[in-house]
């Protein structure tokens, strides 16, 4: 990082030298690859943060008393109130030239680099974070996004399908805005009209309508969907299902001629069929308009510059869970570190856990069967969990075993 970013700012009366120090971590944020930027004031310390390949990483501690003046300047940058602060607000705000750092530029004109600014009040004043939505570190590149060969097979024929409707799944941050997105520009032709609503809408597509939901106005998912319908669109995407209105009326689009693409929060593929027939979904619903469901996690990769092969004894791998013949042949590598990565660590790669809903697994659906049963049904079928995808990615060097069992520590072989 440059050390402009981390030295201490100590002429506080001049306002611009605040101005220099958050575009000059912003800046630097960038360059790393940064996702988010925490800013963080506690009692005697004020802390700054990056997140970087899912890592939060301490980068700078200025003074303390300088916390409301960067809060201000941050919440200038994106027109929020900077006499409120005892209620949470979001904003956002442009950068036009990442080369030129004092390039912030209304959320009206057109922007290389969109930021999303959230305040929340502490104990001990305001914290604020930025999400970094860079498109350029996001590719819409389906060869790039981790699946393996037959899994990326059975994402291409479900978005491909005339109708139906595919589901993503996992917690924050775990690259599904990516995968929905990839999808959207694959199916992105002069052809197809596509319609999202989103909140927010994390990456402009050029040649799709693209709804930003806003509920003062009432502007729901649900109303948004049903315009949609009205619409003659050919494919839906939906930024989240969390209610059954919302599931209801996608539901129907699928089930009336449209692909619908959306995502939901649960730890695997069968847990999203639990997750939809508890908020109210009947059985038959989802066995009749479910195509796909793809669960999913990101991992960070070795640098292939600096890993290192480490020897890990067989009974720590067969405590973990694995079996005799699936250690045999394993080579183990691990980070070390160097100039081209952090920590021995560069980017991330998905883990995909591909449940197509076939007819037996819609006979399961509509018999009430339990998830359990669903996914051991869909293991029989040769589908891979989320941990049978980290042990193919492990064996292949691409992952350490750290990474391995922090990702997939829950799901099992």
């Amino acid at each position: 990082m440059d050390n402009t970013a981390t030295d201490v700012i100590t002429n506080e009366k001049e306002d611009t030298s605040i101005i220099h120090y958050v575009n000059q971590l912003i800046s630097d944020a960038i360059q790393v690859g940064a996702s988010d930027i925490h800013f963080e004031p506690y009692e005697k310390l004020y802390r700054i943060r990056y997140r970087q390949d899912g890592i939060l990483y301490e980068i700078a501690k200025p003074p303390v008393n300088l916390a409301s003046r960067i809060a201000a300047r941050l919440k200038i940058m994106s027109r929020l109130d900077i006499s409120e602060r005892r209620i949470p607000q979001d904003g956002r705000f442009k950068l036009k030239n990442q080369a030129n750092q004092d390039a912030f530029l209304e959320a009206s004109e057109k922007p290389s680099i969109d930021f999303r600014v959230s305040t929340c009040p502490t104990l001990f004043g305001e914290k604020i974070v930025i999400r970094i939505l860079d498109p350029n570190l996001t590719p819409l590149n389906v060869d790039t996004l981790g699946f393996e060969n037959f899994q990326k097979e059975l994402f291409l024929k479900a978005i491909h399908k005339p109708q139906g409707m595919i589901l993503i799944t996992g917690p924050t941050g775990s690259g599904k805005t990516v995968t929905l997105y990839t999808a959207l520009n694959i199916l992105n032709t002069a052809e197809c009209n596509i319609s999202t609503c989103e909140d927010p809408v994390e990456i402009n597509l050029p040649g799709i309508n693209q709804v930003p939901m806003n509920v003062k106005t009432g502007l729901t998912f649900g109303t948004a969907l049903r315009a949609f319908l009205r619409q003659d669109p050919d494919v839906i995407m939906i930024g989240e299902i969390r209610d059954l209105e919302t599931a209801e009326i996608a539901i129907k689009a699928a089930e009336t001629g449209h692909r619908v693409i959306s995502t939901l929060h649960t730890n695997n593929s069968s847990d999203t069929l639990t997750r939809l027939v508890n908020i109210g979904v009947p059985t038959y619903h989802l066995a009749t308009s479910i195509s796909l469901i793809i669960a999913q996690r990101l991992a960070r990769r070795l640098c292939p510059q600096c890993k290192v092969v480490v020897q890990t004894p067989p009974h720590v791998l067969k405590k973990i869970g694995f079996k005799i013949e699936e250690i045999a042949d394993l080579i183990l590598f691990s980070p070390k570190g160097c100039a081209e990565c952090k920590e021995g660590y560069k980017g991330r790669v998905g883990i995909y856990e591909v449940l197509p809903i076939t007819s037996t697994i819609a006979h399961m659906i509509m018999s009430g069967k339990h998830a359990f049963e669903i996914q051991k049904q869909a293991q029989n079928d040769g589908m891979w969990t989320l941990r049978g995808s980290g042990f193919h990615k492990l064996k292949q060097g691409i992952i350490s075993l750290e990474e391995f069992n922090r990702i997939t520590w829950d799901q099992g072989l």
